[in-house]
């Protein structure tokens, strides 16, 4: 009980007074008279009464320690130092605190276990959670993978609208350079059909003032002169001529350049078509020369097994003639011992060697017959194997006729298809060249009515600012006039002095001023407006 008492006063502060016996004895009056003694519960501290006698105490002790059946009365009686009261009391505090440690531990148990089914419980709800992420991961993934697939085919359909009005506006360029190209050389025609028309002009002026000049030889002034301008003529002459012809060489140029092109894409468009003719017709011929293998080897293999029927059929009649002849001899053996019987029961009738001949000559023609018999079943048999291989093969003609001209049908659909699939795309062509005529003129015509807007716009605004600066100029001198007439009634009738005239002066100053301001302010913003919109 010491080792015990000692371990549990080294565990807690609390109970280091029971564990030192030599205070205890010296203080026993004390506790005799009134000392508390505290004992700590499973959850709940019970406070002993300050005021309780000692005696009361003693006995509560006494009855505790009697009612107390552990073997700790045995160890306190081993000390013979300590008093009955005092060691009744440390045991019963021991007890008490043995029995809080108790309550403590198994609080403490509780909580491990509380706090360790939270733990499993925190742990099913992670990996919940934990499986929740993967699955919101691969949902995640998933649905980026999709919106990377939409977003590269999004960007392949924007690449490829890009190229597709890249192309446009390329072809648009393009036809507007043609445009322009094909004015100025009109431009150039009719400028130098007009400048050679004033040659004309000149050079029949320039006849008729030399012809002038000839017939008056009184003038010599006005035939130099007349020379001197007839040079310049036909310097004039030389140079449009040679202009004329640079502008001829030129049209002629860019026309020859048209037509090489012309000619490069329509050869090039012919090569096409042959080619795509070409193979086509390649493909028809390797598909009829497939279906007349196929046709050749299925007319080999018929033939082979007609030839193998012939053969089956002429030993069949070889076996049927067999037993044709079997069946005469065993005939003609029975008809002979029908004869003989005959023969013995008429002994009288008619002589041996007659009998025996007419029975002879039946069975020889029966024999004869039977030989004719089976000639025509051959011959019938053979007839009706060429029909029948003359049926097949004029039957197998047709079929072979009627494929031809099928394929040759189908030929010429894919020509009508193809004929017809070139005039629709020159027809879609030719709706998509007006179409983007017509898309640009519409264009142009929004464009001009846009710009039109905005100078309208713009010309109101600035309308507007000279309105507003014309209603500021009428407050700014409706405001003087009223000071004016406000000074002309507070003026004396003699007159004021200078002195008092400066202050007015001063203020018909201000007012110089502010209206300069405003006006250019005014000027100001309409230069701002203007510059913002023009």
């Amino acid at each position: 009980m010491t080792t015990k008492a000692s371990a549990i006063s080294g565990a807690s502060p609390t109970a280091a007074a029971p564990s030192v016996p030599a205070s205890v004895a010296k203080d026993e009056d004390d506790l005799l008279q009134g000392h508390e003694y505290e004992t700590v519960a499973d959850d709940d501290s019970i406070d002993e009464d300050e005021h309780d006698p000692p005696p009361r105490r003693q006995s509560q002790r006494r009855d505790g320690l009697d009612d107390d059946d552990s073997p700790t009365g045995g160890c306190i009686a081993v000390v013979p130092h300590w008093n009955d009261s005092v060691d009744r009391s440390g045991v019963a505090e021991l007890c008490q605190y043995v029995q809080t440690l108790e309550a403590e531990k198994r609080d403490l148990f509780e909580q491990v276990h509380f706090l360790r089914e939270q733990d499993a419980s925190q742990r099913i709800q992670i990996s919940a959670l934990q499986t929740r992420i993967e699955t919101l991961q691969r949902s995640l993934q998933s649905a980026n993978e999709s919106s990377d697939a939409c977003r590269q085919e999004r960007d392949a359909t924007i690449a490829l609208q890009r190229a597709e009005r890249e192309r446009t506006a390329a072809l648009v360029v393009q036809l507007d350079d043609l445009h322009s190209k094909y004015e100025d050389a009109e431009r150039a025609r009719q400028l130098a059909v007009f400048k050679f028309s004033e040659l004309q002009a000149a050079m029949a002026e320039a006849s008729t003032q030399r012809i002038m000049a000839v017939a008056a030889p009184t003038a010599p002034m006005a035939t130099s002169v007349s020379r001197d301008r007839g040079e310049t003529e036909h310097e004039l002459i030389e140079r449009h001529r040679r202009e004329l012809e640079l502008v001829r060489q030129k049209a002629q140029l860019e026309s020859e350049q048209l037509a090489e092109k012309h000619k490069l894409a329509l050869d090039m468009a012919l090569r096409m078509a042959e080619m795509e003719h070409s193979t086509a017709l390649e493909k028809v011929k390797l598909e009829c020369e497939l279906r007349l293998s196929e046709w050749r080897h299925e007319e080999t293999a018929r033939a082979k097994e007609i030839e193998a029927a012939m053969e089956e059929d002429r030993y069949s009649i070889r076996v049927e003639a067999k037993q044709a002849m079997q069946r005469a001899q065993i005939d003609q053996r029975v008809s002979h011992l029908q004869a003989q019987a005959a023969l013995a029961a008429t002994h009288h009738q008619q002589s041996d060697s007659a009998f025996s001949f007419g029975t002879l000559d039946e069975v020889l023609v029966r024999m004869q017959m039977e030989l004719v018999r089976t000639r025509r079943f051959e011959g019938l048999k053979k007839v009706l194997l060429i029909r029948m291989a003359k049926v097949d093969q004029a039957q197998r003609h047709a079929f072979y006729h009627w494929k031809l001209e099928a394929m040759h049908q189908r030929v010429f659909q894919l020509h009508a298809v193809l004929h017809m699939h070139r005039i629709v795309t020159s027809l879609e062509l030719r709706k998509k060249r007006s179409v983007l005529l017509k898309w640009r003129a519409h264009s142009t015509l929004r464009y001009l009515h846009a710009y039109h807007n905005r100078a309208l716009g713009c010309w109101n605004r600035m309308i507007a600012v000279e309105r507003i600066s014309k209603v500021l100029e009428m407050m700014v001198l409706k405001r003087t006039l009223g000071y004016f007439h406000q000074w002309r009634r507070n003026v004396t009738p003699g007159g004021g002095s200078s002195e008092e005239l400066v202050p007015l002066k001063l203020e018909i100053k201000k007012l110089h001023e502010q209206l300069g301001a405003s006006k250019s302010e005014a000027w100001r913003y309409k230069r701002q407006l203007l510059k913002q919109f023009l």
